[in-house]
């Protein structure tokens, strides 16, 4: 796929050359129109034309720059505003400039970047107290009494589905609200499959620390998961063996208390149903799932890692068992799908559906940016794992019935 510049170029072609062809023709025809015609007010028409054909060839080049412009480009924008922003408070606080900072124009020559882009800058280095702009430049503030302000976060996710945006919105927005109490500036980076593996892409991210949330870092080839040494959390299960800083549900200790409580409810036919598919994260699930079966002494309706993953084929295996499930655990699938794929089982079947507790996503949208601080800071207590609840109690009055 050509880029974004060879497209607006090639159609810049088009549109020039359609423009000149124009022009052409029409100057032959004015020639052949003046040398007949002395009519001031036909001249003055013809000159009209000609002004048209400038101004629609103008707007034509202005649609085809919108179609070109995308979001990406605006992102990258954006990060080189971070990353100008990033050099100049590194060099006021080594101590490179002494005093003030250079003329605007000077900064504006050695970034190559506009002087609204530059002002912008600035502004935000005032903001943050490092500077003082005076008619006379841009004063550097007394390091003893100067506040430096921690950063900026880049929170890194993939693509979501239309029906996890909800959720998202209350997710990020108390992650980035808590990352602002902690003196972080954040910047959510959503982004889709081709990204992950553009090196140029990532080797332009110069944002001063790293939350990948919703199982993005799994996305991130190995080769490119070195592109920054600046702190990062991963906001999901990771194995031991990666050696990242993260954060996530304890599952396993929520399912045995949801265990617990089914078996106080006389019932010992217990299966799962959950979508997690190709992912370390899913393995991670099924291990622990069939070591509570083990730990109870339960019959494991879930004992392949390959049909691990719920679909309506494993339903329909549950139905013809001599003894099916009597009920069945929602993780993430909804119990609804899962009733209406087992409607052929003749025996009784109840469905629960996991809680996904608003209160849990808020939990954890702290602990990432109170975790993400102390790592930033350079805490040497922090464990590499840190887990927090998510499963409400059981709610017996929230079970579905088959029949």
């Amino acid at each position: 796929m050509q880029s974004s510049k060879a497209s607006f170029f090639n159609d810049f072609a088009v549109a020039a050359g359609s423009e000149l062809r124009t022009v052409f023709l029409a100057v032959l025809a004015g020639k052949f129109l003046v040398n007949g015609c002395k009519c001031p007010a036909f001249l003055c028409g013809f000159a009209g034309l000609i002004i048209r054909i400038h101004l629609d060839f103008y707007s034509k080049l202005r649609i085809i720059y919108d179609a070109t412009t995308t979001d990406k480009e605006q992102i990258m924008f954006a990060i080189r505003y971070k990353e100008i922003f990033a050099i100049l408070r590194q060099r006021i606080v080594d101590g490179t400039y002494v005093q003030r900072l250079p003329s605007l124009r000077s900064l504006c020559s050695e970034f190559m970047v506009c002087k609204s882009t530059m002002s912008k800058v600035l502004n935000k280095l005032a903001y943050a107290g490092l500077v003082r702009i005076t008619h006379r430049g841009t004063i550097i503030m007394d390091s003893e009494t100067t506040d430096l302000q921690p950063g900026i976060v880049a929170i890194i996710t993939r693509k979501l589905d239309v029906s996890a945006k909800h959720g998202d919105e209350q997710f990020i927005g108390t992650l980035k609200s808590e990352l602002a109490q902690l003196g972080f500036g954040s910047a959510k980076l959503e982004l889709d499959s081709a990204d992950w593996s553009k090196p140029g892409f990532w080797q332009r991210l110069n944002f001063d620390g790293y939350i990948f949330i919703y199982s993005s870092f799994y996305l991130l080839p190995g080769e490119r998961a070195s592109f920054s040494t600046k702190p990062r959390i991963i906001g999901n299960y990771l194995p031991d063996e990666i050696g990242e800083y993260c954060v996530d549900f304890d599952d396993a200790t929520g399912l045995q208390e949801i265990i617990q409580q089914l078996i106080a409810q006389d019932f010992s036919r217990i299966a799962l149903a959950i979508t997690i598919k190709g992912t370390r994260c899913g393995e991670a699930y099924f291990d622990t799932w069939c070591k509570l079966m083990r730990n109870f002494k339960l019959h494991n309706y879930n004992n392949s890692i390959d049909d691990f993953s719920y679909s309506p084929q494993l339903a329909e295996r549950w139905c013809t068992m001599s003894e099916p499930p009597e009920i069945v655990i929602c993780a993430n699938t909804r119990q609804q799908i899962v009733r209406q794929d087992m409607q052929r089982c003749t025996q009784q079947v109840y469905f629960y559906q996991l809680g996904e507790d608003t209160q849990a996503y808020i939990n954890l949208a702290k602990t990432l940016a109170h975790t993400f601080a102390a790592v930033y800071s350079g805490k040497t207590n922090v464990p590499k794992h840190k887990f927090i609840g998510r499963y409400a109690k059981l709610d017996t009055e929230k079970f579905l019935s088959l029949h």
